[in-house]
C-alpha cells in the first residue's frame, strides 16, 4: 500500500485545492518544504498527495531528506513514495546494502521510517510492520488542522 506521493506542480495552492476537492481531503501549507502543500484525505489509511513547486528536488542531507531548486539536467525531482513494506528493517537495510543504495532509519517528529535512496536519486520511504500504525495515527486532518495552527 502506498501512503502517500509527491508531486509537482507549477502552482501548488491551486493543485492541491483542487485535488482535496477531488479526493474529499483537505489541503495544508506543508512546512516540511518552502512553497508546499499536503493533500489528506482522512482516509483509514493515512493516504496523502504532497504538492511541490515544479522547480524543487529531493536530495539526501547529511542525515534524511532535504530540498533544493533543481539543476538542469538533475536525476533528483520533488517526486517519492511513501509506502507500507512487509519486510522487517533488518531485511530492508540489508537489500539495500547489496544494491548500494543509501538506506536509514529517519524519525520526522511524529512518525519514523526507513528511507531508501533508488539509484542515490529517487526517494521511498518505507514503513515495516512495527512502523506503520504510528504513521496512521498521526496522518489525520485533525492533527493536520492541529499542527498548522
Amino acid at each position: 500500500m502506498i501512503y502517500h506521493a509527491s508531486i509537482p506542480a507549477m502552482d501548488p495552492e491551486r493543485v492541491a485545492s483542487v485535488l482535496a476537492e477531488l479526493l474529499a481531503g483537505k489541503s495544508f501549507d506543508f512546512h516540511a518544504f518552502r512553497k508546499s502543500r499536503i493533500v489528506v484525505t482522512g482516509d483509514r489509511h493515512g493516504t496523502a498527495i504532497e504538492v511541490y513547486p515544479h522547480t524543487s528536488e529531493l536530495f539526501a542531507g547529511d542525515t534524511m531528506v532535504s530540498a533544493r531548486p533543481s539543476k538542469r539536467d538533475s536525476s533528483h525531482s520533488s517526486t517519492h513514495l511513501a509506502m507500507a513494506c512487509p519486510l522487517d528493517k533488518g531485511a530492508i537495510l540489508g537489500i539495500c546494502e547489496r544494491e548500494g543504495w543509501l538506506a536509514r532509519e529517519c524519525d520526522r517528529g511524529v512518525f519514523k521510517l526507513i528511507e531508501i535512496w533508488i539509484e542515490g536519486s529517487f526517494l521511498i520511504e518505507l514503513f515495516p510492520p512495527d512502523l506503520q500504525q504510528t504513521y496512521l495515527d498521526a496522518m489525520t486532518i485533525e492533527n493536520w488542522e492541529r499542527w498548522t495552527q
